[in-house]
């Protein structure tokens, strides 16, 4: 029977081992699997007849991985994917996962995806272009975050948002290229910027 030679941890993701059968890497898989299976190296495993108990477990451990991520925030189903991923779930157990936690409605793309379109744009104050990069980045489809983002930049014009968000980030030390650059930071254009900062510091004068 093959024998557990080595268990290697991953730095850039702390929950995933990949074990290895006498000298050769066998399989990944989430580190509460292993403590689940209760073996380490230099035990016997075999992995014909313990895989249905194995992927029983890693069905269980990616559940409650998943459960755990979604109490911490909010997230989209690709994000929660690529977690689980980099956790050593398999792709048919991650799959799984993810329909089962939309079915039960505890996963919502288009749900997520408004209410951080709203975070980004009306809280951080973010330009479009900047709040749809970020959005991307965490996995959502393009389409899914222009509906969200169109929804809340509705009647809103890039200048006027500019301007709002120039009012909130305003200083009285400020002078308009350091406001405007701050702008240009949250991802709005450098002349949209500019005007706002100009505007902002004639309506508020030393």
């Amino acid at each position: 029977m093959p024998r557990i030679t080595r268990i290697q941890r991953h730095s850039g993701s702390p929950a995933r081992c990949t074990v290895h059968l006498d000298g050769e890497p066998w399989r990944a898989m989430p580190a509460d699997v292993l403590r689940e299976l209760g073996v380490a190296e230099g035990d016997s495993i075999d992995p014909g007849s313990d895989a249905e108990r194995i992927a029983g477990l890693e069905e269980s451990c990616a559940w409650q991985r998943a459960l755990r991520l979604l109490r911490y925030r909010g997230r989209g189903s690709g994000e929660l994917a690529g977690r689980l991923r980099d956790d050593g779930c398999s792709a048919e157990v991650t799959a799984l996962v993810i329909e089962r936690l939309t079915s039960c409605g505890l996963l919502d793309d288009e749900r997520f995806a408004e209410a951080l379109a709203h975070t980004l744009v009306d809280e951080r104050g973010f330009s479009r272009f900047r709040a749809s990069r970020e959005m991307l980045a965490k996995g959502l489809p393009d389409e899914l975050v222009r509906h969200a983002l169109d929804a809340v930049l509705e009647a809103e014009s890039g200048r006027d948002r500019a301007f709002e968000t120039a009012e909130r980030l305003y200083r009285t030390s400020d002078t308009a290229e350091r406001l405007a650059g701050r702008l240009v930071r949250r991802g709005y254009a450098p002349g949209d910027s500019l005007r706002a900062a100009r505007q902002v510091l004639e309506e508020h004068p030393l």
